[in-house]
């Protein structure tokens, strides 16, 4: 049975003689009667009707949900009308590609005629009287529009998005419907749909009060939604449920109040679905190397940094970056990296699967790594392994290091690392003439004490530096901080210059003799700082302890012995009266 009535909610009226063409309502007449899906309307308590007097007995018939069923079926060409059952036939009328339900399969009057003889009524006959064809209703449809929707701004090129592309349309959890999505059909189509039917108190004669008042749910409806085979594993397929249902005029289709699902009200017959295509999140992780705290500039160096990278889902657990196959193979890697050269980031250096939540990745100032595909709701956490700094280097901050990631987001985080050592060379010229320089000057550089000897940022002595034939000497690797130079032997001929206070900065060197404060000279890498040292030619003066000082001490020496002893032997010879 594909239609239901409800016992209450009749209307009488009667039209024709009297009562005029239009007719008139009749409220005190006798009263049908529904029972066992049958409307029975018994008039023979008025004995003798009224000649030329039409009388109307009007109520509401719903569809039930199976009728909803079969015409989206039929619509949609999943079953065709020869297939129907006899029995469907029966209640199903198609009129060139249109579909009605009868309202009423079986119609028929009883009655006897009555005749007047000699100015009484006489009783006739009983006749029965049957309508082989009662006018259908024409079975009202809704029709479901699917749209595709991409959210993929960060996509960098939008032809590379599936197309076209097959989803299905799910009813109740079960595939119904697939339908063909593409750039040709602007991503969308409509398919017929089964909706139910809510009827709100007082449309269409039921109670406003009573047993009967508030929403009658005649025909329960379906719960829609699209699904996606396949799903371009760049995206993320979000779509909302509906269950659309026609409001008792078959002109609206409203989705339900009752299981809680969004109110929307969509004009005419036509209700709407959105699946929405939303490119999943990514991360560009880049290494940047700076001499300065602020991180104001940058340079590039030819040293390898390692970067970790953690991923949590939506509810803190580590992210589910696989799937596996019944023998333990990897089956689906989903989220990817691709490791670039700045200067070149159409094409990787490096690309693989994420296999894990943690990973880490090897990366050069001149290198970035993106990962693609975290699904939404996922967080990051992105550090740096600090053990695998490179001596001469130290961490200085991340910028956008942790985060969560909502759908088509792209994020760029950024490792600082600063350069807290530097190559110092010395350079030994003379004072009078900085173009000649000076081979065989030897220092030791000191910590800011004086006294401890100083060592490079991988912890080694320095040691004794001497100048080469180019009048240099290079320390290298030398950790920011302030030193103490000091010249223990002069080159030939030359004095030995005073201590020299040194600074170490990430981007310069300052350097400090005899008062004068200098700027050491960047090399054109900026990693070599030039201090020129300047030595006087002569000799050695006294204060500096060294050889000259040695001859003029023996010198002296002598020369008071021989005064000595010339002046006892002189007071000796008086005591005796010697001249």
């Amino acid at each position: 049975m594909l239609v239901e009535g409800k016992s209450d909610g009749f209307t009488y009226s009667r039209s024709g003689g009297k009562y005029g063409n239009k007719g008139q309502n009749w409220t005190n007449g006798p009263k049908a009667v529904y029972s066992n899906g049958q409307v029975k309307w018994d008039l023979s308590s008025l004995g003798t009707l009224e000649n030329g007097v039409t009388y109307k007995v009007s109520f509401t018939v719903w569809p039930k949900q199976a009728a909803y069923n079969l015409m989206a079926d039929l619509h949609n060409g999943k079953v065709s009308y020869n297939d129907l059952s006899p029995e469907q036939k029966s209640m199903i009328v198609n009129k060139n590609g249109s579909y009605y339900l009868k309202t009423n399969t079986q119609a028929f009057v009883d009655y006897k005629k009555v005749k007047t003889e000699n100015g009484k009524e006489v009783e006739g006959e009983t006749g029965y009287s049957k309508y082989d064809d009662p006018d259908p209703m024409k079975l009202s449809y809704t029709t479901l529009k699917v749209t595709k929707n991409w959210t993929d701004s960060t996509l960098d090129n939008k032809s590379t998005r599936p197309n076209p592309i097959k989803v299905w349309i799910v009813r109740d959890g079960e595939k119904y419907q697939e339908v063909t999505l593409s750039k040709a059909n602007n991503w969308e189509q409509t398919v017929y749909i089964a909706p139910g039917l809510k009827v709100k108190p007082g449309d269409h004669g039921t109670d406003k009060t009573g047993a009967n008042a508030g929403i009658i749910q005649s025909s329960p409806g379906h719960v829609y939604t699209v699904a996606e085979d396949g799903i371009d594993r760049r995206y993320e397929l979000s779509v909302s449920p509906i269950k659309p249902l026609l409001d008792g005029t078959t002109t609206n289709t409203i989705d339900d109040l009752i299981d809680g699902l969004s109110n929307t009200k969509w004009p005419g017959k036509t209700a709407t679905i959105t699946a929405k295509n939303i490119l999943k999140n990514s991360l560009k992780i880049s290494k940047v190397v700076t001499t300065k705290d602020d991180a104001s500039d940058s340079i590039t160096v030819d040293k390898t940094f390692k970067v970790n990278l953690s991923l949590t889902d939506s509810s803190g657990n580590p992210l589910k970056t696989v799937d596996y196959d019944a023998d333990g193979k990897i089956s689906n890697g989903e989220l990817q990296y691709a490791i670039y050269d700045k200067s070149n980031p159409q094409n990787p250096i490096k690309t693989g699967a994420i296999d894990s939540p943690t990973m880490s990745f090897d990366l050069k100032t001149s290198q970035y790594v993106r990962v693609i595909n975290i699904p939404s709701g996922a967080s990051y956490t992105v550090t740096e392994d600090q053990s695998s700094i490179p001596a001469g280097y130290k961490f200085l901050k991340i910028a956008n290091g942790t985060g969560k990631l909502n759908g088509d987001k792209s994020v760029d985080v950024t490792v600082y690392n600063k350069r807290n050592a530097l190559n110092v060379a010395i350079l030994k010229v003379d004072t009078a003439n900085v173009n000649k320089v000076l081979k065989g000057a030897e220092f030791v550089l000191y910590k800011k004490d004086g006294v401890t000897e100083a060592t490079n940022a991988d912890g080694q002595k320095i040691g004794k530096l001497v100048t080469n034939s180019e009048g240099k000497v290079v320390i290298g690797n030398l950790l920011e901080g302030e030193y103490v130079l000091k010249e223990t032997k002069a080159p030939s001929g030359y004095k030995l210059a005073a201590p020299i206070t040194v600074h170490v900065l990430g981007n310069k060197v300052v350097f400090t003799q005899q008062g004068i404060q200098k700027d050491g000279v960047p090399s054109a890498d900026g990693f070599t700082y030039t201090m020129t040292i300047t030595n006087s030619s002569g000799t050695e003066l006294p204060m500096t302890g060294g050889s000259g000082v040695k001859l003029l001490m023996i010198i002296g020496t002598v020369l008071v012995v021989i005064s000595l002893s010339y002046g006892f032997r002189l007071w000796y010879r008086r005591e005796r009266g010697e001249e």
